[in-house]
């Protein structure tokens, strides 16, 4: 790549909008965008992010009748 002051905005984000769609169509959500490069010539990569867990925090499930405390009557 070529260094940074010389390119405009719309091609920085140009470049940085097609290594997000790479990175979606190789890792779907799990991703994260990565300069391996420097500021001045920045070299954009996506790597894949190993989905993190919920930390035992259930989502409570509206329609099950058993996440209800009093049950209707």
């Amino acid at each position: 790549m070529t260094n940074i002051e010389n390119k405009p905005k719309a091609q920085l984000t140009r470049e940085l909008s097609e290594v997000l769609a790479e990175g979606r169509e190789k890792y779907g959500e799990n991703l994260i965008v990565v300069n391996r490069g420097t500021e001045a010539h920045p070299n954009w990569i996506a790597v894949h992010q190993t989905q993190k867990g919920s930390g035992g925090i259930k989502t409570p499930d509206m329609f099950d009748p058993s996440w209800y405390k009093n049950p209707a009557t």
